[in-house]
Parts: C-alpha cells; sequence; structure tokens
C-alpha cells in the first residue's frame, strides 16, 4: 500500500521529535487507540474519525502545539461537564470545506 500524506500524518510530521514522543503517548490515552492504530495515522494509511479529530484539535490547543486541522476545527478552550460529571469538548466544525459551521460535543476521554 502506498502511503498518502493526510492531515494526521502532516501534522505528526511537523512535530518536533521531542513533542512527538509525548504526543503520541497523549493522543492514544484521549483517542482511545492502539499503537497500531496510532502508526497507521502516522504513515497516513488510515485516518481519525470526526470525533477524534476534535480530540487532536482541542489536545494540540491545551498543550500548546501547532493548530491541528485548523481550518476546519475550532475547539473551545474550556470543557463543558455534563449533569453526570461527564466533560465534553464543544467545538464548531466547518462542514465540507464549507464556511458553514456545526456545533459538536465529545465527550472528552482522560
Amino acid at each position: 500500500m502506498n502511503n498518502m500524506e493526510t492531515k494526521i500524518s502532516s501534522w505528526l510530521g511537523s512535530l518536533t521529535v521531542r513533542q512527538f514522543n509525548y504526543v503520541r503517548e497523549g493522543i492514544m490515552r484521549i483517542t482511545g487507540i492502539s499503537k497500531q492504530a496510532f502508526w497507521f495515522w502516522y504513515k497516513g494509511e488510515r485516518e481519525p474519525s470526526e470525533i477524534n479529530n476534535i480530540r487532536i484539535a482541542y489536545y494540540a490547543l491545551k498543550n500548546d502545539l501547532p493548530k491541528y486541522m485548523a481550518d476546519d476545527i475550532f475547539p473551545s478552550d474550556d470543557l463543558i461537564v455534563g449533569d453526570d460529571g461527564t466533560q465534553f469538548i464543544h467545538a464548531q466544525v466547518r462542514v465540507n470545506g464549507s464556511t458553514k459551521k456545526e456545533e459538536r460535543y465529545v465527550v472528552y476521554n482522560q
């Protein structure tokens, strides 16, 4: 299979080695993916779901990393806490490259 550059592989490739090592662990934790799935993302063989893209964009924002999908995902700085204590990431997501944005709420995995 030929590796393609995807948004996630390009973003990961832009990180320094020091950043990459802790980002890999953090992204695996907040998305719940395996090392193998992360490797597929890094190699451009797979792409994250919209939910995981939002989690990654929020992770980048909170860890002073380069913005992830800066033209398409706009996460809020603070988490929203539901009545049961569940934490959610609130983001606006550009729909299909248009100027229209939609609200998304994604469970935040610690």
